[in-house]
């Protein structure tokens, strides 16, 4: 009997019988700021490195503080926060678009961890502003808000 259960076990993955615990806590704190954790682990071996997409453009991701591009890598559950690149937002008009948030290794995704899809609204701090050069040039700043 409990060989048979071990063998049920290694094949859960193959049967999508074992869904992973792990998943996403991400939210928005204005300013382009963005806090990400992953929760269901009190350890993550290896680390999850993080990546975020906008509209299909992966994003760079900065310190909040000094702005300094970061490779975000989470090993516990504690969130983190990171800022997102005005510049590197869509910048042809205020719209909806779409953001995911995946775990990757190198080039490819992490199979620990499914990626979270998300709509969000990139625009200016000011709604009646519509472009990104007409933000810009009312000292508005062009932000990514859910």
């Amino acid at each position: 009997m409990r060989l048979c259960g071990m063998v049920l076990l290694a094949f859960a993955p193959l049967f999508g019988w074992a869904q992973s615990p792990l998943h996403w806590q991400v939210r928005s704190l204005g300013g382009n700021e963005v806090e990400i954790a992953v929760l269901g682990a009190e350890r993550l071996t290896p680390p999850v490195t993080v990546a975020v997409t906008i509209d299909g453009v992966e994003q760079p991701l900065q310190d909040p503080v000094s702005g300094a591009q970061i490779t975000l890598r989470l090993a516990d559950e504690g969130p983190r926060t990171v800022a997102l690149d005005e510049l590197s937002l869509p910048t042809d008009a205020s719209r909806q678009c779409p953001l995911v948030v995946r775990a990757v290794q190198g080039a490819v995704d992490d199979a620990r961890l499914p990626p979270l899809r998300l709509t969000v609204e990139v625009g200016c701090s000011d709604p009646v502003r519509t472009t990104y050069m007409e933000c810009f040039l009312n000292c508005k700043s062009w932000e990514v808000t859910w």
